[in-house]
């Protein structure tokens, strides 16, 4: 029996990002396929996209669980494509689906995925200097078990050691 592969969700802003998340997306979704993990994410573009570029460029496989009914809807790096027509409802399975979160930039739909994760007791790991809510809220007053901050060259090792020690408890 072939050993079940991690899988580790992007979670992040659809549309317009500026260049240095760009980058960030990118490094990261290299980083997951380096690793020799599944990325998932909502499939759309903005930070999703980026990140599916990263992966799928470096030999990853990349997964979209779409918003949308309509497979097309997927940017071109998602490899394999999950119509849902759910809208955020989507983001509960993505959630759900994950071992471990990442989190770059992002506004109110991110911040929804961050709940579901911290609901299902996956960790989750918020990249800094992202911008949008990765940035914006303050989370230093609230003791969120399994959620942390990290740069954007840990964040995948972190991520990745959160998840080996949640399943060694």
């Amino acid at each position: 029996m072939t050993e079940r592969k991690i899988m580790l969700a992007v979670i992040g802003r659809d549309g317009k990002i500026d260049d240095e998340v760009k980058k960030i997306c990118y490094n990261i979704g290299r980083d997951i396929a380096k690793a020799k993990c599944i990325l998932i994410c909502g499939g759309m573009n903005g930070v999703m996209e980026g990140a599916c570029r990263g992966a799928s460029e470096n030999g990853g496989l990349t997964i979209g669980i779409l918003p949308t009914g309509n497979k097309d809807d997927a940017n071109k790096y998602v490899q394999i494509s999950i119509a849902t027509g759910i809208g955020f409802a989507r983001n509960a399975v993505i959630t759900s689906a994950a071992d471990g979160i990442i989190a770059i930039n992002g506004k109110h739909g991110t911040l929804s995925e961050i709940g579901f994760a911290l609901g299902y007791d996956k960790p989750v790991v918020l990249v800094n200097g992202s911008k949008g809510i990765c940035d914006d809220l303050d989370f230093s007053k609230a003791k969120f078990e399994n959620l942390y901050k990290s740069d954007a060259e840990d964040a995948v090792n972190l991520c990745l050691n959160l998840i080996k020690k949640s399943v060694v408890k």
